[in-house]
């Protein structure tokens, strides 16, 4: 999915009253950190150099991440509110965990790291 086709699909999501106070650059921005916080899950240590994008299979899950984004927008890192009648309670971290609990992290072994030539060393 392109970073258009993302847009795309993360405006349908959000109600119309909403899209009027943020703009398409900061939504393509939310969607670039949903898809940070995606591959930092994958790969806790260290990152391939060669993945630069979120794979397929996550990309639903980078705009239901980005939804959470957007609706926190203003109340970051907000542990509990009520108002009205309404109760707002966020888990710790910026997404919530079941979210990112659908991300299986990259597991690897240290001998399947490129190792530098030895007989190039002179």
């Amino acid at each position: 999915m392109t970073p258009a086709e993302k847009l795309v699909r993360l405006k349908l999501r959000i109600p119309a009253e909403d899209r009027t106070e943020i703009s398409d650059d900061e939504l393509l921005v939310l969607i670039d950190e949903a898809g940070e916080l995606i591959l930092n899950r994958m790969y806790p240590f260290t990152r391939p150099s060669n993945v630069v994008a979120v794979p397929a299979r996550y990309e639903n899950i980078q705009i239901q991440i980005a939804i959470e984004l957007v609706n926190r927008k203003g109340a970051e890192g907000e542990m509990s509110h009520s108002e009205n009648g309404t109760v707002r309670s966020y888990e710790s971290g910026s997404v919530s965990s079941s979210l990112l609990k659908k991300i299986a992290p990259h597991c690897g072994s240290a001998y399947s790291m490129e190792v530098p030539n030895e007989e190039s060393d002179g």
